[in-house]
């Protein structure tokens, strides 16, 4: 996945060299499989459920608009996603950041609602 636009309402892809847009209405998520490459945030590569398993546990963060989905570097997969209040409570901002300062948040799924222009993300600190 290389970016989302949420005004077209379009994810961009790259296969074999080729970028292609998918209308996000055709899209109900995305799922990374395990065994992908990610990466730390001391820039070192690791197994998505390989040998060095997740810190936390799951975390599930609805109702995100597409604006505050960037990808920041498609190709080591990085993005950023602004989360505040309504979509996650001031305290639970505090402990995803608490957790961000040690571990790199790795995203495992995708849900779109293009109807709603929001997407549902689960992932687990590494």
């Amino acid at each position: 996945m290389i970016g989302i636009d949420a005004q077209g309402q379009v994810l961009s892809i790259l296969r074999n060299d080729k970028t292609t847009t998918i209308p996000l209405s055709q899209i109900a998520r995305v799922v990374f499989k395990n065994g992908a490459l990610v990466y730390r945030s001391d820039r070192k590569p690791l197994m998505r459920s390989g040998e060095d398993p997740p810190t936390g546990k799951l975390v599930t963060w609805r109702g995100i608009p597409l604006n505050n989905f960037t990808v920041k570097n498609p190709t080591q997969g990085q993005t950023v996603v602004k989360l505040k209040p309504p979509v996650v409570s001031t305290v639970q901002l505090r402990g995803i950041q608490s957790v961000a300062r040690r571990w790199k948040y790795v995203v495992y799924e995708i849900q779109f609602n293009s109807q709603q222009r929001t997407i549902t993300i689960l992932a687990k600190p590494y």
